[in-house]
């Protein structure tokens, strides 16, 4: 009896879980580029402000000993301070924490990228409904947001390991529809590219060592 009513419990969210989807307005590339023009701008100076100060704190950590998330860590928490700094009310942390940012009738999330220009996320059915532009996450409360169109705006890391190529991204259907980059402006951005990362300690080659043998002289 228990059973049946834990499948049925199961059914039944999984039918709020359906209802609850809606398919969000769309992004026209074009149009997205000329209704973000200057907030992509904003964007990028605080991307570059972002890496500045994230390269003052990881020089306090040597590279052996620093957690696999610390870098990730240091640069989402300073481009949101910054973020927050430059366009107020605009940005707030929406449903799971995330932070969002409410512009000219987008969405924009912030997010590392891996090489193919996806962001890394772990896959669960929120992340994947984001990636499809359906609706599973109130981003907001308010209900006039639920429906605008998710961008996400992303760096990748060269192998080098540093921070280059930030972008605004549109995903749907789980495919890169467009990407919106310094390229598509004919005007001076900040030199993202050329903000280094700290030197941080190398692990020291370890020559391998001859075994000398050695000779035992029979006494007789």
């Amino acid at each position: 009896m228990s059973l049946f009513r834990n499948e049925t419990r199961k059914v039944n969210n999984e039918q709020i879980f359906l209802s609850r989807q809606m398919k969000r307005k769309t992004a026209d590339h074009q149009k997205c580029k000329n209704d973000l023009k200057n907030d992509f701008i904003s964007l990028m100076e605080a991307f570059a402000e972002t890496l500045v100060k994230t390269n003052k704190v990881l020089t306090n950590f040597s590279l052996l000993r620093r957690p696999r998330s610390l870098e990730a860590t240091v640069i989402q928490g300073f481009f949101a301070d910054i973020v927050y700094e430059k366009f107020g009310e605009k940005a707030s942390l929406g449903k799971y924490k995330r932070f969002v940012l409410r512009l000219e009738g987008y969405l924009v999330l912030f997010k590392k990228l891996d090489n193919q220009g996806y962001p890394m996320n772990v896959k669960t059915r929120a992340n994947q409904h984001i990636l499809n532009q359906s609706q599973l996450l109130e981003l907001f409360p308010e209900s006039n947001y639920n429906n605008l169109p998710i961008l996400f705006f992303g760096y990748k890391k060269n192998k080098f390991g540093l921070c280059v190529k930030p972008q605004l991204i549109y995903i749907d259907n789980e495919q890169v529809q467009f990407v919106i980059d310094e390229s598509d402006f004919d005007i001076e951005l900040p030199m993202i590219n050329n903000i280094t990362m700290p030197e941080v300690d190398e692990p020291k080659e370890t020559k391998p060592k001859l075994k000398v043998k050695t000779q035992i002289r029979k006494e007789g």
